[in-house]
């Protein structure tokens, strides 16, 4: 058979072997889908089901070699991920041979992640976990890591390749950007420094704000910084839902009014309770609903972010009333011609519900 050697060689992974049959036009067979239901397979599994079966094990085993992904892939890493999650997918189908598609899968993971190795520098390792296929541009250096390989890594559950050691000391040198010593700090030192950028982030967002180009401004979009700040206003702000629950500006004013005998403090607190059914609200609760405004600007600007999703947000929020009346009229009227019509449309109308949703709460 012309594929039988290069077979053989795949299954020994012996890549010199290997790339001399390939030079010269060998080819693998490739395992149709197990699924398949073509008259091929059909007729191969009633002839002897045992030999299929194996015959498919013995395909999977040599597009797991190494030097096979290696000679014929444009992108191994990617290869690989693939390849992994078709053979964690045998692995439940075909439970008789569930050790056998484990151990193609912990290889093919193994090197994925080997290949991790071969990188001797942080700007090896950038390129490679930040490379998305089919991108319009490439990523730089200096720009906004992306890590879509990474990303990818997580979505096909490569728990080793995601632990590299590698990948994780890039991944802190990211989250530390900003603060190159805190590592080497001591625990008094980072307390301090926790402090320090606790108390100063009103002053980091107002740069933010007002000049995103300027020292502090820049500083602020470093991870670790933008974490400490958002724990900071977090805690100010159930500070502040403390203060307006326990009436703090009445309590402080009646305090000050007794401790200096200002009878003008206290018949002003004495007015707020006569009034206070119905009246205005508190500074302490005009800071509050700024506050919550804030956050909803912060969660507006996430959503304008993900520019892929604001047209299923415009068509389930914002036209979500004209979308189910006219789109139950359509369905309706149509009910008559084409009864899947309303269905269909209702069906639209939850899954947009759905993503909206999952927009809000992202």
């Amino acid at each position: 058979m012309p594929f039988l050697f290069p077979l053989q060689a795949a299954h020994h992974n012996n890549y010199e072997i290997l790339k001399i049959l390939l030079d010269r036009g060998a080819s693998l067979p490739q395992p149709h889908d197990l699924k398949c239901s073509c008259d091929t397979c059909l007729a191969a599994s009633q002839e002897d089901s045992l030999r299929f079966s194996l015959s498919r094990i013995n395909a999977y085993r040599a597009l797991a070699s190494p030097s096979l992904i290696a000679l014929t892939s444009s992108d191994p890493i990617l290869t690989a991920f693939q390849l992994s999650d078709e053979l964690k997918k045998l692995k439940r189908m075909e439970s008789q041979f569930c050790s056998e598609y484990s151990e193609l899968r912990a290889q093919v993971q193994s090197f994925a992640t080997s290949l991790l190795d071969h990188a001797r520098t942080s700007y090896e390792l950038e390129i490679m976990l930040n490379y998305e296929p089919g991108a319009e541009e490439i990523w730089d250096p200096g720009e906004t890591q992306t890590l879509e390989r990474l990303k990818l890594a997580l979505k096909c559950k490569q728990k080793a390749f995601v632990a590299h050691p590698n990948v994780q000391q890039l991944l802190a040198t990211i989250w530390y950007e900003g603060l190159p010593g805190w590592r080497r700090m001591n625990i008094v030192s980072q307390t301090i420094e926790l402090l320090r950028l606790g108390i100063m982030f009103p002053v980091y967002s107002l740069a933010y704000m007002l000049c995103p180009g300027s020292s502090h401004g820049a500083f602020m979009k470093n991870p670790f910084v933008k974490f400490i700040a958002h724990s900071a206003s977090y805690m100010c702000f159930l500070l502040l839902l403390a203060a307006a629950s326990q009436r703090l500006e009445s309590i402080t004013l009646t305090f000050i009014g007794e401790q200096f005998h200002l009878d003008i403090l206290l018949d002003m607190v004495d007015e707020w309770h006569m009034k206070e059914r119905g009246s205005f609200p508190s500074p302490i609760e005009c800071i509050i609903i700024f506050w919550v405004f804030a956050l909803i600007w912060k969660e507006i600007k996430q959503v304008q972010n993900h520019r892929s999703q604001i047209t299923e947000l415009g068509i389930s929020s914002v036209g979500l009333p004209s979308f189910d009346f006219l789109g139950v009229q359509r369905g309706i009227a149509g009910l008559h011609e084409r009864p899947v019509e309303l269905g269909r449309l209702l069906h639209q109308h939850v899954l947009c519900r759905m993503d909206c949703l999952e927009v809000l709460t992202f």
